[in-house]
């Protein structure tokens, strides 16, 4: 029995490795989950303290994906140049920061659904908490980033009617993405 129960150890300890290494592939723009990450993360279920080792392992790595990729959509732009750099807009307040608040929304929306499909095997009552922390964690990343920039317009723009139209703008999104996305109340990025 207690040659059993150690051999369950060593099982689950391989599986969280493995799952750790596969969670560090997580890095590309579309993340399609492998079928066997699901189903690792659902068999780790029964170790909650592996469980959560592994989920902030996969978002530590989607969150230096998303950063990555935004600070990649600010000053690069999509492939081929289109779409062109979002600090091409910089000059106009309202555009600049809609089409940041807008690739925030666009990707905060993606991370949820990949969360939820890479957790889609797992017991419901863990699985709305869970995403809620991960998505919290992986959002964290684009803080900085945009309050510099969106810090930025405010302090330049001279126009009491633009600083409205942007006030109402981020409570727009601040809304739009605290609703689709129910991200936990102490995320950063809300």
């Amino acid at each position: 029995m207690e040659t059993m129960a150690l051999h369950q150890e060593t099982a689950y300890e391989r599986l969280y490795r493995w799952i750790q290494n596969e969670c560090r592939l997580l890095t590309g723009e579309a993340s399609d989950c492998n079928p066997r990450l699901c189903e690792g993360f659902a068999n780790l279920e029964d170790r909650p303290i592996l469980f959560k080792y592994s989920l902030d392992e996969c978002s530590n790595a989607r969150r230096a994906s998303v950063v990555r990729n935004f600070i990649d959509a600010l000053t690069r732009g999509g492939p081929g140049g289109h779409p062109r750099p979002i600090e091409d807009y910089s000059r106009d307040s309202l555009r600049y920061v809609g089409d940041m608040l807008a690739w925030v929304h666009q990707c905060t929306a993606s991370e949820k659904e990949m969360l939820e499909n890479l957790l889609k095997k797992c017991s419901k009552e863990n699985l709305e908490e869970s995403v809620k922390m991960a998505l919290s964690h992986i959002t964290e990343g684009l803080c900085r980033p945009l309050k510099v920039r969106i810090e930025q317009v405010i302090v330049t723009e001279a126009g009491a009617v633009t600083l409205y139209k942007l006030k109402s703008l981020l409570q727009f999104y601040k809304q739009t993405i605290q609703g689709y996305c129910t991200l936990s109340n102490d995320c950063p990025l809300l």
